[in-house]
C-alpha cells in the first residue's frame, strides 16, 4: 500500500510508520513544520509538510501524491486541559472533516480512522465492547466521538471506505505521557488513589499498530466498522504499578489517597490553573486513571480479521523500562 499517516511524529504514529516501512509498505508521514521528527529520521519514508487543519495543505499532498491510496489519520490533540475547549474541536473534529473532504475526491482503498475508548465515557459495563453506548464526558472523549460518526457518514454518503478503530490504555517506547506513570513507579514515588482495584486493559504500542494496519489490509471485512484494540488480559492499576515497579527494581509506597479527597484537590487545582493557561498538576482527567475502569471485550476484532496481541504484558513492562533507562529517563 502507499500510505498518508496523519499524526506520523506521535507516539502511536511512529509506530505505525515504522510497522509499515518494515512490511516494505510506501509511507507518506505528514508533519508539521513544529513536529518532534527524530523518530523518523531513520526510517525510509517520505515526510510530508501540513496540517489537517489547513484543508489546502491537504489538498496539495494528495495532488503532489497521487499514489496515496491509503490513509491512517492519527492527528489529534489529547492530554492538556488547559486548553479551550475549541481548540479539540478544531483538531480533533474539524481536522477530520478536512482530511474526508480532501479524501472524497481520492481513489482510496482503505481510510483508517484512529479513535479512543475515551468516546465510550464512564464503561457502562465490564468489559465494555463496540456496543456499549457512548456518552463521553470530556472534550477530548466528545470531538473524538463526533470524528467518529462524521467518518462513518462519509462512507454511507460518499463511500470513502472507513474503518475505526478505538485503542485502550496505549504503553512502550516513546511515550511521554504513560513515561510520567513509569518514572513516579521506578523512583519509588507512586501511591494509589482509591482502591487500587481500577481495572485497565492495557495495549502495547505494537501492537496497537498491527491492528491498524490490518484494518486497511483486510478493508473489505473492516469498511464500516468499529473495532477495539486492546491487551490480552485485564489487570487491576494495582497490580500493573507493581509490575512495573518489580522490573524497576522498586516498590510502592504505602499509601492510598481517598478518592473523594483526590476530586476535591482536582477541582481546586483546575479552578486556579485553568485561567492561567497552566496545567495543572492533578485535574479530574487524571483521576480517571485512577478511578475508573477501563477494561475492554476485543472478540470483535478478533473474530472479524483475526487480530491477536502479542506481546504480553510483562513483555511490555520489560521492554518499555529498558527503554526508558536506554534514553536515561529512569
Amino acid at each position: 500500500m502507499n500510505a498518508l499517516v496523519t499524526g506520523a511524529s506521535g507516539f502511536v504514529g511512529a509506530h505505525l510508520v515504522k510497522l509499515l516501512v518494515e512490511q516494505g509498505h510506501k509511507v507518506y508521514a505528514l508533519v508539521r513544520k513544529t513536529s518532534k521528527i527524530q523518530a523518523l529520521e531513520d526510517l525510509k519514508t517520505t515526510l510530508v509538510y501540513g496540517d489537517v487543519c489547513d484543508k489546502a495543505s491537504l489538498s496539495q499532498i494528495f495532488q503532489r501524491y497521487s499514489d496515496i491510496d491509503t490513509v491512517f489519520h492519527l492527528a489529534s490533540i489529547l492530554t492538556p486541559v488547559s486548553i479551550d475547549d475549541r481548540i479539540y474541536w478544531d483538531i480533533n473534529y474539524q481536522g477530520t472533516q478536512h482530511l474526508l473532504d480532501v479524501c472524497r475526491e481520492a481513489n482510496l482503498r482503505a481510510f483508517v480512522q484512529c479513535s479512543s475508548v475515551g468516546v465510550i465515557g464512564p464503561l457502562p459495563e465490564i468489559p465494555a465492547d463496540e456496543r456499549s453506548r457512548c456518552a463521553p464526558d470530556s472534550a477530548y472523549g466528545e470531538t473524538k466521538y463526533k470524528a467518529e460518526l462524521l467518518a462513518l457518514e462519509y462512507h454511507k454518503s460518499f463511500n470513502v471506505p472507513v474503518t475505526v478503530v478505538r485503542p485502550a490504555w496505549v504503553y512502550g517506547p516513546g511515550d511521554r505521557r504513560t513515561y510520567k506513570f513509569f518514572r513516579m513507579v521506578a523512583k519509588g514515588r507512586f501511591f494509589l488513589i482509591g482502591t487500587g482495584q481500577t481495572r485497565l486493559s492495557p495495549v502495547y504500542v505494537e501492537d496497537v499498530a498491527r491492528g491498524l494496519v490490518l484494518c486497511a489490509e483486510k478493508i473489505d471485512a473492516a469498511i464500516g466498522e468499529v473495532f477495539i484494540v486492546s491487551g490480552g488480559v485485564t489487570v487491576s492499576l494495582e497490580s500493573l504499578a507493581k509490575a512495573i515497579a518489580q522490573e524497576a527494581g522498586s516498590s510502592l509506597l504505602p499509601l492510598k489517597v481517598p478518592a473523594g479527597l483526590a476530586k476535591v484537590g482536582a477541582t481546586i487545582c483546575e479552578t486556579m490553573c485553568k485561567p492561567l493557561g497552566i496545567e495543572p498538576p492533578i485535574h479530574h482527567r487524571r483521576l480517571d486513571f485512577f478511578l475508573r475502569d477501563q477494561a475492554f471485550d476485543i472478540s470483535k476484532i478478533q473474530r472479524t480479521l483475526g487480530f491477536q496481541p502479542e506481546i504480553e504484558l510483562s513483555d511490555g513492562v520489560k521492554r518499555t523500562v529498558a527503554w526508558y533507562k536506554e534514553q536515561g529517563w529512569l
